[in-house]
């Protein structure tokens, strides 16, 4: 009986220009300023901004680091047959 009431009150077609295009979310016209149309709403326009700003700082990130001198911090000046004053004096030099 609930389902049949269901069914009588369920549109035939999508009344809100906002929601998904499909059966289980549509809307009469008159039901698209409810409170739950409102959480739809500003969730997806939550979704798609962080993804968009997500999009745009991985972009901005990757160009800086083409575009900048790298820093040669793998470079280790020490050889290998040097001997331990060499690298205390190394180390405690500017």
């Amino acid at each position: 009986q609930h389902r049949e009431l269901e069914r009588n009150l369920a549109p035939e077609e999508q009344g809100c220009s906002w929601a998904p295009d499909l059966p289980s979310y549509y809307y009469s016209e008159e039901r698209c300023a409810q409170v739950g149309s409102f959480v739809f709403r500003y969730s997806t326009m939550y979704c798609y901004l962080s993804g968009c700003l997500c999009a745009l700082l991985t972009v901005v990130g990757q160009a800086v680091r083409i575009t900048s001198r790298p820093e040669p911090w793998f470079c280790n000046p020490n050889e290998g047959t040097e001997n331990i004053i060499k690298r205390i004096l190394r180390r405690c030099g500017p």
